[in-house]
C-alpha cells in the first residue's frame, strides 16, 4: 500500500515518540468495538516506540482530548509537538474515504494518520507523531499491524459465528429428537403408560432443548370440574433442580391458575432483578394447562432459563449481546404446549381405553356367570382357574401384562361349555364315549365364540389348548410338549387341580394332597413338569388364596356373584349359539 503525504522529512534514529489517538466522531456514534480496535493498535505502537500520551476524539468539527492513560488534558497538551488546532487543520485534508495512511510534517515532526475502522461519516483515526522517520517504514508498520488486528477480529467473529451455528444446530437436533420421541407416545395408549410416566421420560430431554433449570408436572385433583380444578401436589413429577423453589412454584400456580384457563403464561424478571416479585428462586417461567375439552389433567411449569454454552454477559453494563437468551419466549412455550397436548391426548385416549376395557370385562363377566348358571356344579371354577393360572405365571416371572392376559384366558377357558347340552353337563353318572366326545368339543366351541372379539384374541391359545397333554394324548389336536402354547400348558395344570378338588355331579372332590400326588405322577406325561413344580410351590407358600385387587375385582364385587335369570340365560344362549354357528 502507498502512503499519501504532502511533505518530505529526514530519517533519524528513534529516540522518543508521541502517539496521538484521534477518534473522529461525526453525527453517527462510534461503536465500542471500533474504539477497542484503535486502542489495540495504539498498544502495539506503544510496545515499539514507547509510552502513549493521549487519545483524541473529534466532535462537531473540533478535536478534543480523552486520556489514554491517567494523564490530564493539560499534561497531554504540554508534551504535544503541535497544538490540537494544527492537527485539526491538517486532518481536514485527510480523505476519510480512503484506507491509505495520511502523512504530513510539522515543526520537524512526522505525523501519520491511519483510519482503523468506520466509514467516511464516522471514522476512527489513529495519529502517530514521531521525530523525522522513514514514512514508508512507519506506514508499512501501521498497515501491517492494523491488518493483523483486523484479521484477528475477523477470526474471532468467525469463531463466535461458528459456535453460534453449532449451538443452534445442536439445539435444532435436540428439538427434532425430542419431537420424534414424543410422537412415539401416541402408540403407548395402555394402562402401563400414564402421563406421569410420559413426563418422567420426555422431561429430561425437554429441559435440555429449552434450557430450563427444571420442569414440573402437577396433576389435578381427580374428577374435579374445569372451572374449579385444583392442583394435587402429592402427584408431582419434577425433573431438574428444584431445591428451595417448590414453595414459590406452589404460589405461582395458585396465583396464575385462572389466567391459565385462557392460555400459556410466560413471565421474565426485569434486568438487575434476582427473581420475579413474590416468587423467590424463580427468575422466569412458562406455565400452561394440560387439558382436553372440559377436562383438566394437570399443569406444566418450566422455571429459570439457563445460559447457552456461548452466552456472554457484560457484568459491568448488565447488557447481553444482541437478544438476551436468559428469557423464555414463544419457542419454549410452543414446545411445552406440544408436550401438554400429547399428555392431554394420551390421558383422554387412556380414559376411552379404560372405558372400553370396563365394558369388555363386563361382557366377559356376564359370559362367565352364564357358564356358572348353566353348570351349577362348576360354579366359581373359572375364577379359581384364572387365579391359579395367574399365580403360576407370576411365580414364573412373566410380565404383569402377560399375567393379566393369562388371568383373562382362565376366566374364559370353559366358555365353550355353553354349547354343550345341559343333559350332558348335569348328568349325575359317568359319561358315555359319545357324550364325552361332545364335551371334548368345548375348546373349539369356545374358540369360535371368542375369535370374533378382536380385543380378546390373546386368550384364544389358552382357550383352545387347555386340554392338550404334553405326551400327545390331549385334545383337540394332540399336540406334544412345547408345541402346546404356554397359556395352554399353564391353564391345563390349574384346570386339572381345580377339577380334581371340586365336586362334580358324578363324584365328590378329592383332598388336595391326593390331587398333588396325581400332578406329580403325571408330570412330564400329561402336564408340563416345570409348571407342575411351580404350581406346587404356590400351594406350599399358600399363594392361591383370592386377592381383592384381582384384575376384575375393581369393577365391583357384585359382578362376581351375579347369576343371570332364566330369561337372561335363554337370550344369552341364543346369542352365543349364533356365534358358534358362525
Amino acid at each position: 500500500m502507498r502512503a499519501i503525504y504532502n511533505a518530505d522529512f529526514c530519517q533519524s534514529r528513534v529516540s522518543s515518540a508521541h502517539l496521538i489517538f484521534e477518534y473522529f466522531i461525526a453525527i453517527m456514534p462510534t461503536h465500542d468495538s471500533d474504539l477497542q480496535l484503535a486502542s489495540e493498535l495504539a498498544t502495539r505502537i506503544e510496545s515499539v516506540f514507547g509510552p502513549c500520551a493521549s487519545v483524541w476524539m473529534r466532535s462537531k468539527g473540533r478535536w478534543s482530548s480523552a486520556c489514554h492513560q491517567e494523564d490530564g488534558t493539560d499534561k497531554v497538551e504540554a508534551i504535544l509537538p503541535v497544538r490540537p488546532s494544527e492537527i485539526d487543520a491538517a486532518l481536514q485534508h485527510f480523505d476519510l474515504r480512503s484506507d491509505q495512511p495520511f502523512v504530513w510534517r510539522a515543526s520537524g515532526t512526522l505525523f501519520v494518520a491511519i483510519k482503523t475502522s468506520g466509514d467516511a461519516l464516522a471514522p476512527v483515526v489513529v495519529v502517530v507523531a514521531l521525530p523525522n522517520q522513514d514514512d514508508r517504514l512507519i506506514c508499512s508498520f501501521l498497515i501491517a499491524h492494523l491488518e493483523a488486528l483486523l484479521n484477528r477480529r475477523i477470526a474471532i467473529t468467525a469463531k463466535k459465528q461458528s459456535e453460534f451455528f453449532i449451538d443452534q444446530v445442536t439445539q435444532d437436533f435436540e428439538e427434532l429428537t425430542w419431537l420424534r420421541t414424543t410422537n412415539e407416545y401416541f402408540d403407548l395408549c395402555d394402562s402401563q403408560h400414564t402421563i406421569e410416566s410420559i413426563a418422567r421420560s420426555c422431561f429430561p430431554t425437554l429441559t435440555k432443548v429449552i434450557r430450563s433449570e427444571a420442569i414440573l408436572l402437577v396433576r389435578s385433583v381427580e374428577n374435579s370440574p374445569l372451572v374449579t380444578s385444583l392442583p394435587d401436589w402429592s402427584r408431582l413429577v419434577s425433573v431438574g433442580e428444584m431445591a428451595g423453589k417448590q414453595d414459590s412454584c406452589t404460589q405461582l400456580l395458585a396465583d396464575s391458575i385462572e389466567f391459565l384457563l385462557r392460555g400459556p403464561l410466560v413471565r421474565n424478571c426485569k434486568k438487575h432483578e434476582e427473581h420475579l416479585p413474590n416468587y423467590p428462586g424463580i427468575r422466569n417461567c412458562v406455565a400452561l394447562t394440560v387439558s382436553k375439552g372440559e377436562q383438566i389433567y394437570g399443569w406444566i411449569i418450566a422455571i429459570n432459563k439457563l445460559a447457552s454454552p456461548n452466552f456472554e454477559l457484560d457484568s459491568e453494563k448488565g447488557t447481553v449481546d444482541e437478544v438476551n437468551p436468559l428469557q423464555f419466549g414463544t419457542f419454549e412455550a410452543g414446545l411445552l404446549s406440544a408436550a401438554a397436548n400429547i399428555m392431554a391426548s394420551h390421558s383422554r385416549n387412556l380414559e376411552l381405553l379404560q372405558s372400553q376395557e370396563h365394558l369388555l370385562t363386563g361382557v366377559v363377566r356376564a359370559i362367565i356367570n352364564a357358564i356358572d348358571a348353566k353348570d351349577s356344579y362348576t360354579y366359581g371354577h373359572s375364577d379359581r382357574v384364572a387365579r391359579y393360572a395367574k399365580r403360576i405365571a407370576t411365580r414364573m416371572g412373566l410380565s404383569s401384562q402377560e399375567c393379566d392376559r393369562i388371568y383373562m384366558a382362565g376366566l374364559l377357558h370353559d366358555v365353550g361349555k355353553i354349547g354343550i347340552p345341559d343333559s350332558i353337563l348335569g348328568k349325575p353318572g359317568p359319561l358315555t364315549a359319545e357324550e364325552f366326545a361332545i364335551v371334548k368339543k368345548h375348546p373349539e366351541i369356545g374358540f369360535n365364540i371368542l375369535k370374533h372379539l378382536q380385543q380378546l384374541d390373546y386368550v384364544l391359545p389358552g382357550v383352545l389348548h387347555h386340554h392338550e397333554a404334553v405326551g400327545g394324548k390331549g385334545y383337540p389336536y394332540g399336540l406334544v410338549g412345547t408345541a402346546i402354547p404356554l397359556h395352554g400348558r399353564i391353564l391345563a395344570v390349574a384346570d386339572a387341580y381345580d377339577a380334581m378338588t371340586s365336586d362334580r355331579p358324578y363324584r365328590s372332590g378329592m383332598p388336595s394332597e391326593r390331587a398333588e400326588s396325581i400332578l406329580r405322577a403325571e408330570a412330564g406325561k400329561t402336564w408340563d413338569t416345570d409348571i407342575v413344580v411351580v404350581f406346587l410351590e404356590c400351594l406350599a407358600n399358600d399363594e392361591l388364596k383370592p386377592d381383592p385387587n384381582e384384575l376384575l375385582a375393581k369393577f365391583g364385587t357384585d359382578s362376581l356373584t351375579v347369576v343371570p335369570s332364566n330369561n337372561q340365560m335363554r337370550r344369552l344362549s341364543g346369542t352365543i349359539n349364533s356365534l358358534v354357528v358362525q
